[in-house]
């Protein structure tokens, strides 16, 4: 018995000198063969800039600090990855055939940075370290560490963060913890994320990772994902991943509401609660699928929705689905604005355009029913066919929503991101001489926001062999309208008419409070062109507008805090009625001209614009003046405003030393003597 014991003893004692001096070689090469493999395969430099700890037992751990990886050379950030503290915990017995087998990986304190420039590249896109035709070394046999396998991996307090240029839009997120592991049996990962202050966490179990791998037997799946009342379980099957991979799953997602997501994709999604997906996904070697999905949402008493429906594939797009609305009280949702009771029905198609049929509408008192198709491949075709037994403009117009919580999507514009509003690339004449475009909308009983009846109205358009043709149309004795786009022709030509006696604006603003008030008016305009820019340079013709006696009964110009309502320049409980407002600028060669021909004259402030539009440059410098009829701090501080710059880039301005310099004194005197100093400053 003690013969086995000493053996046992000196067995381990070999076992601790063989580790010991395996671990000092792994320390010393380390450093040097993890920059030199992740250079080689990134082609990006790594530096390691913290020590390298060896922790010596019989399982022992390496633990390194502070790994930066260098980012694009294009990238805003310098380096795409930097990670605190990584430390593996290795098994001993396969250090001696020089295999590292990782017991456990911890990873902590990491920031990873995605980014996307204005050109689409992005910078995880790596390029090997290698040289076209030069030859790599053979590595020496005996003296290099392989990676066997990692059994566990924890990762703490890990950010990441996509900054899409391209589209001027950054996300970030935080993954607090996230645990795999696996073992003989199966696979199992854990984790927990911060996205946009939202928590959510997600699961994921599987068969043993050899199964993936090894060609014979599907892989089979389980995810499930929870977070702010929303809930996501697919379950499926990865076939012949490493050949002809196919994932076949199905899928059950409910979102408490669907505005969670707002914060995520950038958009404002309606807050529809109690979202209902279930879908078959079908991703395989030939694209993904989705053969069969449906949509339930939101409740009876708001808004209720219903899809059913098939993606068969999404490059190119194809989409099937059969589409069901009813809103019994629509404006109680916010984002969705407060229209009447509705009804709406339709089968979708998108494929190769927008193809609706079987539409059927009903708000309020109004009705619209017919088909919509919209082709643009291989050749540009419109067919639109729409009947209308009646329409009131007051079950559209006017109506307010609530707007949803939550961050909306954030959209600058910059010279870099349009330079020009018109564009210079030639119109293409072939194409539009194959387009056929066919559109008929008949309104039976139209009746305006005030419950005027209009009678008929109906709208035909044509586009063939190149011409299309607005032929006149009218608007009972109120307005008539006429347009013809030739492109059958070089260059195209382009001819509008519109013009209106009488306009009553209450058939229209009715819901705005607007009692009364009518327009007169002509616009005339003619060009010619072999492009957009072209044509805009070349436009002639005349805007008269002249619009008098608006009266409307509640105006609201600005709310103040009631301790600052004496700044107001208007009183805000005051009525809205402008005498007159006239626009009378003419259009030669795209150039607008306005001096002393666009004013408005009311009981608020009287307003007069002048300066010049030049279309054929895109340059726009006009000087709004503005003259408040009552005191209050917008006619102390400034009376004119500037707007200078381009079109697609217009800048607004003001003398903003003479304002700062009054904003000073009157807001030291509002300190100093209270509202009657100020008033008087």
């Amino acid at each position: 018995m003690k013969k086995v014991f000493s053996a046992v003893l000196v067995f381990a004692a070999l076992c601790l000198i063989v580790a010991v001096w395996t671990l000092k070689d792994f320390n010393n090469t380390a450093r040097s063969e993890i920059i030199a493999r992740v250079s080689e395969k990134t082609g990006r430099s790594l530096s390691i800039d913290g020590d390298i700890k060896v922790h010596y037992s019989l399982s022992p751990s390496i633990e390194i600090n502070d790994i930066r990886l260098s980012n694009a050379s294009w990238a805003e950030n310098p380096y795409m990855a930097r990670i605190g503290k990584a430390e593996l915990q290795i098994k001993l017995l396969p250090l001696f055939s020089r295999k590292v087998d990782v017991r456990l990986l911890t990873v902590k304190d990491a920031n990873i940075v995605f980014e996307i420039n204005q050109n689409g590249a992005e910078n995880w896109a790596f390029v090997k370290n290698k040289e076209k035709g030069a030859q790599q070394k053979p590595e020496k046999k005996g003296k290099t560490f392989f990676l066997k396998q990692i059994n566990r991996a924890v990762f703490e307090n890990i950010g990441i963060s996509l900054n899409n240029r391209q589209k001027n839009r950054k996300i970030t997120t935080k993954i607090q913890k996230m645990t795999a592991a696996q073992n003989k049996e199966d696979f199992s990962f854990e984790s927990q994320w911060l996205v946009e202050k939202n928590k959510f966490n997600v699961s994921l179990k599987g068969d043993a990772l050899p199964v993936l791998l090894n060609q014979q037997n599907p892989y089979h799946f389980v995810i499930k994902m929870t977070g702010d009342g929303s809930e996501l379980n697919a379950e499926g099957n990865i076939d012949k991943p490493l050949s002809d991979m196919r994932i076949k799953a199905e899928t059950a997602l409910h979102l408490a509401n669907a505005s969670v997501f707002n914060k995520i994709i950038g958009y404002s999604i309606p807050s529809i609660r109690d979202t209902f997906v279930k879908a078959k996904i079908d991703l395989g070697p030939d694209g993904f699928a989705v053969p069969d999905f449906e949509i339930k949402a939101g409740s009876s008493d708001t808004v209720s929705v219903q899809v059913q429906g098939a993606a068969d594939s999404f490059s190119p797009f194809s989409l099937r689905a059969r589409t069901e609305v009813k809103a019994e009280n629509m404006g109680k949702v916010p984002g969705l604005p407060a229209l009447p009771v509705s009804i709406l029905s339709g089968n979708i198609r998108l494929n190769d355009g927008i193809f609706i049929n079987d539409l059927k509408m009903k708000v309020g008192q109004s009705d619209l029913s017919g088909n919509i198709e919209i082709r643009t491949a291989p050749k540009v075709l419109v067919q639109i066919k729409l009947l209308s037994n009646r329409f009131v403009l007051s079950d559209f117009l006017g109506k307010s929503y609530q707007p949803v919580q939550g961050k909306n999507r954030s959209v600058s514009f910059s010279p870099q991101a349009k330079k020009r509003v018109f564009s210079s690339e030639p119109f293409p004449f072939e194409k539009l001489k194959e387009a056929k475009i066919d559109i008929d909308v008949l309104f039976n009983d139209l009746l305006g926001a005030d419950n005027t009846r209009i009678g008929p109205f109906h709208v035909a358009a044509t586009m063939h062999d190149g011409i299309f043709d607005l032929p006149t149309q009218r608007l009972a004795n109120y307005a008539v309208m006429q347009a013809r786009f030739d492109a059958s022709k070089q260059p195209a030509e382009i001819q509008a008419g519109f013009k209106v006696n009488k306009l009553p604006l209450s058939l229209f603003f009715a819901q705005n409070k607007v009692e009364r008030g009518e327009m007169t008016g002509t616009l005339h305009l003619s060009g010619y062109g072999n492009s957009e820019s072209e044509m805009a340079a070349s436009l002639n013709g005349q805007i008269f507008i002249n619009t008098r006696d608006v009266y409307v009964s509640s105006f609201r110009f600005r709310s103040l805090p009631k301790i600052l309502e004496f700044l107001s320049p208007v009183d805000e409980k005051q009525a809205l009625a402008i005498p007159c407002f006239v626009v009378n600028i003419p259009v030669k060669n795209g150039f607008i001209s306005s001096r002393k021909k666009i004013g408005m004259e009311n009981n608020l402030f009287d307003m007069q614009i002048n300066g010049d539009v030049d279309l054929s440059k895109e340059a726009i410098d006009l000087k709004m003046d503005f003259s408040p009829r009552s005191s209050g701090v917008l006619k102390s501080v400034f009376n004119s405003v500037f707007v200078k710059g381009t079109l697609a880039y217009p800048k607004i301005s003001f003398n903003t030393d003479q304002a700062i310099d009054k904003a000073l004194s009157i807001g030291m005197a509002f300190f100093m003597g209270g509202k009657q100093a100020a008033q008087e400053m």
